[in-house]
């Protein structure tokens, strides 16, 4: 082990344990090659939902600036009801 790596040790259950083995004897490498990997990927996945993230932040509140001047300039007599519909929809859905 070089100077620039750390040693961890965790426990894995014994079933979890036996599908590492089996994984990482099929991909002919070690364990410990193969929980570094899932580390790194699920790191890097990490970042990309992140980035995607604020992606779909942006484009939600583009629609709904969009929307709120399309329907308080055209329709401004709905706009209270369709906020109330909104707000009704949340908490049936997100409990919010």
């Amino acid at each position: 082990m070089s100077a620039t790596n750390k040693h961890h040790s965790f426990r894995l259950g014994v079933d979890r344990y036996a599908r590492l083995l089996s994984r990482a004897d099929s991909e002919n490498c070690s364990a410990a090659e193969l929980v570094r990997r899932a580390i790194d990927a699920y790191l890097a996945e990490e970042r990309q939902l992140s980035a995607s993230d604020v992606r779909v932040r942006r484009l939600c509140e583009y629609s709904q600036a969009a929307l709120d001047t399309i329907i308080s300039q055209n329709f401004p007599d709905t706009r209270d009801a369709i906020i109330a519909e909104t707000n009704s929809r949340m908490a049936k859905f997100h409990g919010q």
